[in-house]
């Protein structure tokens, strides 16, 4: 799945390294990225549109604890 949207790509993964601050009506970008705000990683955008989907139909948000650990902060 590949879309583009201005000067970006969107490959269906979402970069942390550019800034979106909502992904979706109801999650922040920041609720995904790692604790230890290095940027790693990537969080698919077919999982944060299921999250917002679960979000919608019962009308209760969800807190999304660990969206992406890196290996350092793992091992802490």
């Amino acid at each position: 799945m590949k879309k583009k949207s201005g000067n970006t790509e969107l490959t269906g993964l979402i970069n942390f390294s550019v800034k979106m601050p909502y992904l979706t009506d109801h999650f922040q970008e920041k609720e995904f990225e790692c604790s230890c705000k290095c940027k790693a990683g990537s969080i698919s955008l077919d999982l944060v549109k299921k999250l917002e989907k679960v979000r919608v139909k019962y009308n209760k948000g969800i807190r999304i604890n660990s969206g992406i650990r890196c290996i350092v902060f793992n091992r802490s």
